[in-house]
């Protein structure tokens, strides 16, 4: 998971396998908007660069969610902090994060979801420390912001890995949030390689110097 192939030369790979975008690149991304009416198709965190000073975004993801924890529980959870404007709990029937749900939560105000943020995040609910961060729309879909975590670059990918293959693997992370392949837009085949993000600087460099050379599909990855 350290090499660079060809196709990543555009973004920096430091030799700790850490992936950053270079700014050039960062710059051309199209910027995700704050969700704020609940009219949304939910869909797990991607890979962005919204900020979360926005006074619009009103929003949270939620993840690392026991199965036992339903819409109303959320709503007892986190109303008992400030007002609870729409709950909604998306469930891991792919298995894709351990059978652990996540959610999103939207509130009347960006200083009331700011304000639950930093009194929730880590709580245990059931058996489970949950994981509060900011949620944003990106392209009609409501996602986690992932911008200030941890990526990593995943390559010899063979054809038949796809977004749910790979995140199954690196699932046994706890803080694993996102998982990405990389496709072509023209053939539609897998270009052989993706990224995988972290919450936690450890979980991702563990994952860097214990996963390279496993075999997921056909392929030993790296």
């Amino acid at each position: 998971m350290e090499g660079q192939t060809a196709a990543t030369s555009a973004n920096s790979v430091p030799a700790n396998g850490i992936y950053a975008p270079n700014p050039q690149q960062q710059q051309q991304q199209q910027q995700p908007s704050p969700i704020n009416g609940s009219s949304v198709q939910y869909a797990p965190g991607m890979l962005t660069t919204q900020k979360t000073d926005d006074p619009s975004a009103k929003s949270l993801y939620v993840g690392n969610l026991d199965p036992r924890v339903n819409e109303a529980v959320l709503y007892e959870v986190f109303g008992s902090v400030r007002p609870v404007v729409s709950a909604k709990i998306i469930p891991d029937k792919r298995q894709a994060n351990g059978g652990l749900n996540y959610g999103f939560i939207e509130f009347e105000s960006h200083q009331d979801a700011e304000y639950v943020l930093q009194n929730t995040n880590g709580r245990r609910v059931f058996d489970c420390e949950i994981r509060v961060n900011w949620a944003f729309a990106n392209g009609g879909q409501l996602q986690e912001d992932t911008s200030n975590h941890f990526p990593i670059f995943v390559g010899d990918l063979s054809a038949e890995v796809n977004d749910q293959v790979l995140a199954k693997a690196f699932s046994v992370y706890a803080s694993m949030s996102d998982a990405r392949v990389m496709w072509d837009m023209t053939s539609g085949k897998s270009r052989g390689f993706g990224f995988v993000a972290f919450r936690d600087r450890a979980d991702a460099e563990n994952a860097i110097a214990q996963m390279n050379g496993e075999w997921l599909g056909s392929r030993a990855i790296r």
